[in-house]
């Protein structure tokens, strides 16, 4: 099974990324699939298609293959405690019971995804280091990490801002809010995690978001040729945005609009960002900024 794993820090652009590949011929993007065991049991959470996640075509396909195989709520939880940033470095190795467990959950779980897409390339936009460590413990999986970075005070400003979340149809709810400083702080671990992973993986490339928004097609496909992937693009591809919503899971309320929109970099981040919170997320972050090749002072 072939996976291209956007790993890196939320509010990155891999929403739009994965929207982006999603669409091109040969590739099926399921989107944030680490949320997958607690959304279905949450209920109420929609698919990129529009459908909520149990009545989706491809989805509840998924689900009926699986249900004699998988206990659902017990994924859940193991998720939960398992499938996180802070626990990266722990699922290298270990062979506890429950990671195991979690392991082989996720191992029928893609195998099914892969038979029911029927495309030879998945994109999993989940982009935390411990799902990608989960991925690489699966022998049936190839999976190949395209690490997506963002300016990290562009990351922080999108954080600190109060966005709406479509949920089920008759329900908005709003996505988390974090402060700068958390925020920050979190970009340069999964980054720094990311990398390191992604140093010691045999198939791993480096995308900037920003060099992605000026020229999006060129770029991916020059980021899928270090990473090995073939990639035929379509004549018709121009810098604008006119996608169908994929069946992803988890994701910013872009995952749902097919609107033909231009894509540019959004520079709102260095326009309104308070001068001190700039300069003081800049030094903490400082040398992972400048590891990454963005400048210290703007």
């Amino acid at each position: 099974m072939k996976v291209v794993y956007i790993g890196g820090a939320g509010r990155s652009g891999s929403t739009l990324l994965e929207m982006l590949l999603g669409n091109w011929p040969g590739f099926f993007s399921i989107g944030e699939v680490r949320f997958f065991w607690q959304y279905v049991g949450l209920g109420g959470r929609r698919c990129g298609c529009g459908e909520e996640l149990c009545h989706c075509p491809f989805w509840a396909n998924v689900l009926g293959a699986i249900e004699n195989q998988v206990n659902v709520k017990r994924a859940a939880e193991l998720a939960a405690r398992w499938d996180r940033s802070r626990r990266a470095l722990t699922l290298v190795n270990s062979n506890d019971t429950e990671i195991r467990e979690l392991i082989e959950y996720t191992h029928i779980l893609y195998g099914v995804i892969w038979d029911e897409a029927g495309q030879p390339i998945i994109i999993d936009s989940s982009k935390v280091p411990s799902h990608f460590q989960i991925l690489r413990r699966i022998p049936a999986i190839d999976v190949r990490m395209l690490h997506l970075i963002r300016d990290g005070r562009a990351v922080a400003y999108s954080w600190d801002k109060r966005r709406k979340r479509e949920a089920a149809r008759t329900e908005v709810a709003y996505m988390p809010h974090h402060s700068p400083m958390r925020s920050i702080i979190t970009w340069c671990y999964e980054n720094m995690m990311m990398r390191y992973f992604g140093r010691n993986s045999r198939n791993y490339t480096v995308l900037r978001y920003e060099e992605m928004a000026q020229s999006p097609y060129d770029i991916i496909k020059d980021t899928l040729d270090q990473l090995g992937v073939e990639v035929n693009v379509p004549s018709d591809m121009s810098s604008s945005l006119a996608t169908q919503p994929t069946h992803s899971v988890g994701g910013n309320p872009l995952r749902f609009n097919s609107v033909n929109r231009p894509i540019i970099v959004d520079t709102e981040w260095n326009e309104k960002m308070h001068l001190g919170t700039k300069l003081l997320l800049s030094f903490a972050a400082a040398p992972v900024l400048h590891s990454f090749g963005y400048p210290i002072l703007i």
